[in-house]
């Protein structure tokens, strides 16, 4: 699986041109993503009423249609959902409803996703749950585009790659952002990257 961190110079577009953003990492990467945003008071289809309703509606369209990773059964214990199956989805507090339909996003089979804005509203512990399974899985590209950058690059089990959005196009940045301790910039294969990461950190 390739990691991608998306930066652009106007963050505002997570809400104001999402599909914008998209659209230029599809071209950047000549491929379809697949694509999680939040939307908000509507992470659950409606159809169902409890957790675990959900989870096997959602899971059994996946099957029908491009793919599944895990059963139902399977995405519970792995995802540590099972406290919460006898619950009602509309009971859940908004970021475990945000969370259960991420993780639902992330069963579902495709080559590339793209992920808007996962973090907002999200413990830490649940993001450190989201990563670990996607690097399980057999995705060709998974890009990450936040408004807090640097709290999913810290999170990550793995390093990512740079991508910069500035006028109308995603250009690839040179070297990879290495690890520092939480809140620091850490340093980069090269200077420039080193730079552009750290003037990132004014969004």
């Amino acid at each position: 699986m390739k990691w991608h961190l998306l930066l652009t110079d106007n963050v505002d577009q997570l809400d104001t041109q999402p599909d914008a953003l998209v659209t230029k990492c599809g071209l950047h990467f000549g491929r379809e993503f697949a694509v999680y945003r939040p939307l908000p008071f509507v992470d659950h289809t409606g159809f169902t009423e409890t957790v675990e309703e959900e989870i096997e509606f959602v899971i059994e369209a996946q099957r029908s249609t491009e793919g599944a990773y895990l059963s139902a059964e399977e995405f519970i214990g792995r995802w540590n959902l099972s406290r919460l199956v006898g619950r009602r989805v509309a009971h859940l507090s908004g970021g475990w409803r945000k969370f259960l339909g991420i993780a639902l996003f992330a069963n579902r089979k495709a080559p590339a996703k793209c992920f808007l804005d996962v973090t907002s509203h999200l413990a830490d512990e649940r993001i450190r749950v989201l990563l670990e399974q996607l690097e399980s899985q057999s995705n060709e590209a998974v890009v990450f585009c936040e408004y807090d950058a640097r709290l999913i690059f810290d999170l990550a089990p793995t390093r990512f790659s740079l991508l910069h959005e500035h006028d109308d196009r995603i250009e690839s940045v040179e070297g990879f952002p290495v690890k520092g301790t939480k809140g620091t910039t850490g340093t980069t294969a090269t200077t420039g990257t080193t730079a552009f990461y750290s003037n990132y950190e004014q969004y």
